[in-house]
């Protein structure tokens, strides 16, 4: 059994920790662990600069925003050898995260900017399977958040609730001692705002790896979402005055090559 107790001092900002482990026979793991972290606001998050470029929308960063405090539980179970799994169910609470607010002003104008506004908690179950069929190492990795939000912004009361996740499955084939592969497939879930939610979207990717000149010499190579040029992010909002759904699109399909050697 092994326990750990902490605390750092962040911005004069006390932030403890604890955590307990047992391993018990048979390679299995028990764990729980509480702590709490900081979550920065970002550049863009913080900066007031007024973008007015479309004429129905301003959108500007708050330079007031305060970092977010988040208290974390977790439980944890590992269990390693030909099939290793690594489980952990989470629980987080903050009572100031940060959120782009939508808001109207006069006529059709609409003001999009940060406050610390939210009060959410999520529950999460993370998990990672591995298991080795002769040659072939199998991985899977998934997680699945309830997510529950709530504030009041102008004498109004928000919430949203839904769920958030991601899960991939991959492959790793090792053709030989030198040259190995590896096929994976990906799916990600719609993320939970205050106002509203995004999008969900799969993505796959192949890559290798060959080794020459006595392993010196490795090169590598990557087709990512080879079944789709182009990805639409989309952004879903809604206020008690207006319906907002916006469009943006990327490059998803790439191509990666590169090469490095050991002296």
């Amino acid at each position: 059994t092994m326990i750990w107790i902490g605390a750092k001092v962040l911005d004069f900002n006390i932030l403890p920790s604890l955590a307990i482990q047992r391993t018990f026979a048979n390679f299995h793991t028990l764990g729980a662990t509480y702590n709490q972290r900081i979550q920065r606001p970002s550049i863009s998050e913080i900066s007031p600069f007024i973008d007015s470029s479309n004429p129905n929308f301003t959108l500007s960063g708050n330079p007031n925003l305060k970092p977010t405090k988040v208290h974390s539980l977790n439980f944890s179970y590992t269990y390693i050898n030909k099939l290793s799994i690594v489980t952990d169910f989470g629980y987080d609470y903050t009572n100031n995260s940060i959120q782009q607010i939508y808001s109207s002003k006069s006529g059709s104008l609409i003001d999009i900017s940060y406050e610390n506004i939210g009060k959410e908690r999520s529950y999460d179950i993370n998990t990672n399977i591995g298991y080795a069929l002769k040659k072939i190492r199998f991985n899977f990795n998934g997680r699945l958040s309830y997510v529950n939000m709530r504030s009041m912004h102008k004498d109004l009361p928000l919430e949203n609730d839904g769920y958030e996740g991601n899960m991939s499955l991959s492959a790793a084939i090792p053709f030989s001692t030198t040259f190995r592969t590896n096929i994976s497939i990906r799916y990600t879930g719609p993320k939970i705002f205050l106002q509203g939610r995004s999008n969900s979207y799969f993505g796959n990717s192949i890559s290798f790896t060959k080794q020459f000149m006595n392993k010196k010499l490795s090169v590598f190579g990557s087709i990512n979402n080879l079944t789709s040029k182009n990805f639409t992010k989309k952004f879903f909002f809604t206020t008690p005055e207006v319906s907002i759904t916006s469009y943006n699109q990327y490059n998803y399909r790439t191509f990666v090559l590169s090469a490095s050697y050991s002296f």
